[in-house]
């Protein structure tokens, strides 16, 4: 486990670079949120996702939330989207 303190804004890039090279990876990389603190993984990868799901205790079959750029990434990860679904992701991206 690496710990990385990313207050100084100097330390950002070097933080975010590290943060790809973990997920990349398979890791797991802890995020600061502005009232919590997220869990992320690359949703891809399904070892990834295994991990994520073991390291919180989520319940088998609970699919974790994926933030999502567009739609090509959502047809990437659903098999199925509705149109009335997809009519609300555009309206919200």
């Amino acid at each position: 486990m690496k710990v990385m303190d990313c207050q100084d804004p100097a330390s950002w890039g070097p933080g975010l670079d590290e943060a790809v090279n973990v997920l990349s990876r398979g890791g797991l990389v802890v995020v600061p949120t502005d009232t919590v603190y997220g869990l992320a993984a690359e949703a891809f990868t399904p070892a990834a996702v295994a991990a994520l799901a073991r390291t919180t205790g989520r319940a088998a079959g609970t699919p974790p939330a994926v933030l999502v750029p567009d739609r090509r990434t959502v047809d990437g990860l659903c098999a199925d989207v509705s149109e009335p679904a997809r009519a609300l992701l555009e309206a919200f991206w």
